[in-house]
């Protein structure tokens, strides 16, 4: 409740930079190391949230850089965090394809 969230869509370099910042709970300083690691889940994030598995982030991670990209992230406990991602334009461009491939 009561926090302000932004989405950007944009062009760094030869990148495309997807970002999702807000102004909730942020993530403990002693957290942020562990975040993308399978199963993991800040204690704060639990004890808002116990329903969650801790796989979401580290899920999208491997997806992210498994297609060349990063992953963008940046909290403050309290303030807020920042997630998003990365991805080559040169990657996000449909090569061209042999028809029968489909087949």
């Amino acid at each position: 409740a009561n926090s302000v969230i932004k989405i950007r869509l944009s062009r760094r370099d030869d990148k495309l930079v997807f970002e999702v910042k807000d102004t909730g709970i942020g993530v403990p300083a002693e957290a942020q190391s562990q975040l993308f690691g399978k199963f993991y889940r800040a204690s704060n994030a639990r004890n808002r949230r116990p329903d969650g598995t801790g796989v979401g982030l580290y899920l999208a991670k491997k997806v992210v850089t498994e297609h060349g990209g990063d992953i963008i992230f940046s909290s403050v406990e309290g303030k807020g965090s920042t997630f998003g991602f990365s991805l080559p334009i040169d990657k996000l461009t449909p090569a061209e394809h042999d028809p029968k491939q489909l087949e």
